[in-house]
């Protein structure tokens, strides 16, 4: 399956250097073009004035012709974020970019639209992709110009109850939590955070499900936490 709507963050340290952070994905809604990943994830940059997405990563930090950087300025979160509540979505709209070029440069940008509706069948397999850290990590050891492939786990919608929830590292309380069950127990790591949840059909085609938020730990087994796709298509459509 080609993956190449899935992308590192990263930015630049005060010393100069380049970072990466996170995960994220590029999407199409109304032929404009938009990465997408965690408001959490976001608030965790020191330098937020250099942001920026590398698709196609390789499996080293120094490419021969080096990397090829979206920069990432202009964003939004979900309008009904407030003080205390959050869905955990931050959007990036991109200026400047053709959706030709990225094409040209072999980068499919996921197509949204509002049609996508929630799954509500817990028998569906589902997968979630995302660039952990300590996975990328080992990848960028080979010192290759191959691809880097994402970190790929099967997943399942489950209805958690959790009366007392903690969330560890958000500044407010996720609003509509999500649950997908892991049925082996692999989580997919931090650094996760802004990857994809989607399923596909015969044809394998990529349908997105929703955006990675987080990872969580019950007495019923493990889970990743996640935030509906609707709510991606909302943060893009009122506010950006």
């Amino acid at each position: 399956m080609n993956y190449s709507f899935l992308v590192l963050l990263g930015c630049k340290t005060s010393t100069g250097q380049a970072e990466t952070f996170g995960t994220g994905f590029i999407v199409d809604y109304n032929k404009q073009l938009y990465v997408v990943s965690c408001k959490h994830v976001y608030h965790e940059v020191k330098n937020k004035d250099c942001i920026f997405a590398i698709p196609n990563p390789k499996q080293t930090l120094s490419p021969k012709n080096g990397y090829s950087i979206i920069p990432l300025s202009s964003h939004c979160f979900h309008i009904d974020d407030n003080s205390t509540l959050t869905y955990d979505i931050i959007v990036f709209k991109l200026v400047d970019i053709d959706k030709n070029a990225l094409l040209s440069n072999g980068i499919k940008p996921i197509e949204l639209s509002s049609n996508y509706k929630s799954l509500n069948d817990n028998s569906i397999k589902l997968y979630s992709i995302g660039f952990p850290v300590d996975y990328t990590e080992k990848y960028l050891a080979n010192n290759t110009e191959a691809n880097l492939p994402p970190k790929k786990i099967e997943v399942y919608l489950q209805d958690v109850q959790i009366n007392s929830q903690t969330q560890v590292g958000f500044t407010e309380k996720l609003a509509e939590p999500q649950f997908l069950r892991i049925p082996d127990g692999n989580f997919l790591g931090k650094g996760a955070s802004g990857g994809l949840v989607y399923s596909t059909d015969e044809s394998n085609t990529t349908y997105p499900v929703g955006l990675i938020v987080g990872e969580a730990e019950v007495e019923s087994g493990k889970y990743l936490v996640f935030a509906r796709i609707e709510r991606v298509i909302e943060t893009i459509s009122k506010v950006c």
